[in-house]
């Protein structure tokens, strides 16, 4: 699912999904691998069924980091 990062650092970031949701990602191999992640960057995340539960907070992985001029 695509969305945008709102904030974060050390890992954890929180996300803006294309649904309006929110959502918690962690990106421990993008960070291993050198790339930033600043608020704004637009990226693709993970998201697992059992973790779309309203009632709970929605955990994520951040898979790919789109491109900006």
């Amino acid at each position: 699912m695509n969305g945008k990062i709102e904030s974060g650092a050390h890992g954890i970031y929180h996300l803006r999904l294309e649904n309006e949701m929110t959502s918690v990602a962690s990106a421990r191999k993008m960070e291993s691998l050198k790339l930033s992640l600043l608020p704004g960057d637009d990226v693709v995340a993970e998201i697992p069924a059992n973790s779309l539960n309203p009632n709970e907070t929605i955990r994520s992985r951040i898979v790919w980091r789109h491109k900006t001029n």
